[in-house]
């Protein structure tokens, strides 16, 4: 959507402002990885220059609004055992070995190595 701002005296140059928005890809920050803003600049320039070169002839002149947002990020881990949903265990496609520790991996890892004929749910299969 155009809309038109100034017209020179002469009324042949026109100059217009349109509303465009930029997103960048979300990146983790942490003591290993550090905010790199010299990234993030280059990263929005390409994205700038992508939409000029699409044909729009636009020049980016001023920013009114930049957003930074941050969320603590929180990574999956393994955890105890926690039955699965009644839907997928009446399909028999999955095998939820259970167990009181925190070591769900090892016994999927297990199952799939040497699965049980019976009661493959039992920790006693895979010792």
């Amino acid at each position: 959507m155009k809309d038109l701002d100034d017209v020179e005296d002469d009324g042949t140059t026109l100059v217009s402002r349109i509303n465009t928005y930029f997103q960048s890809r979300s990146i983790i920050v942490n003591d290993s990885q550090p905010l790199d803003i010299d990234s993030l600049v280059l990263y929005f320039n390409k994205r700038v220059d992508a939409f000029s070169r699409r044909g729009s002839g636009y020049v980016l002149v001023s920013m009114d609004r930049l957003t930074v947002s941050f969320v603590k990020y929180r990574p999956l881990d393994g955890s105890s055992y926690i039955p699965i949903p009644a839907w997928l265990r009446t399909k028999h496609c999955v095998v939820n070995v259970q167990n009181n520790e925190e070591r769900c991996f090892v016994w999927a890892v297990l199952f799939a190595l040497f699965p049980a004929e019976c009661n493959p749910h039992r920790t006693s299969h895979y010792v």
